[in-house]
């Protein structure tokens, strides 16, 4: 497994730490802004006026927003899931993936150069929260694990450098 993805498991899921790590999104005002500073989180911000700069920047916003919603909302539900529920490791799996991808939008705020890195970005990460859409819908509907397509992962865990076997133990071993 990769460093990122253990720490997050060991700073973020071992303790049940949740939290929003985007604390003006850049849509409902004028600046996209992550405050959070933990060691893996460090401050970062764009204004919107930068939207003219580089034109992926309003997906991006909309992107970060949800999948800060949903590593949130999948925290929150997660000590009410019984330890042998096989949701209950896919959902963790997922929201480590999610925190994961933030992580990085963070890498890329402070550094941005270019409207491309942007884009990569967006498109690993619209296939994480399809894939965060998806299981929430199953964990409501009560439908099976198994019926969740783990396809949407599989590229956006090689763009982040995450092993899911690998993950998947690390969060095994919480239980």
């Amino acid at each position: 497994m990769s460093d990122l993805a253990y720490t997050i498991v060991k700073e973020y899921l071992e303790n049940s730490n949740c939290f929003a790590i985007i604390s003006s999104d850049g849509i409902t005002t004028n600046q996209f802004v992550i405050s959070r500073s933990d060691g893996l989180f460090f401050p970062a911000a764009l204004g919107v006026e930068e939207k003219k700069k580089y034109e992926s920047l309003g997906q991006t916003f909309s992107i970060a927003k949800n999948l800060d919603h949903y590593q949130n909302k999948i925290c929150q539900l997660v000590p009410s899931l019984p330890d042998s529920y096989k949701m209950k490791l896919k959902l963790q799996s997922v929201r480590v993936i999610i925190l994961a991808v933030l992580i990085k939008l963070v890498k890329i705020i402070r550094t941005l150069t270019s409207d491309n890195t942007l884009r990569e970005w967006n498109k690993y990460a619209d296939l994480v929260l399809v894939s965060a859409s998806e299981t929430l819908i199953s964990l409501q509907q009560q439908t099976s694990v198994d019926n969740i397509s783990n396809d949407n992962l599989v590229d956006a865990l090689a763009y982040l450098g995450i092993n899911r076997s690998s993950l998947e133990k690390q969060i095994l071993n919480l239980y």
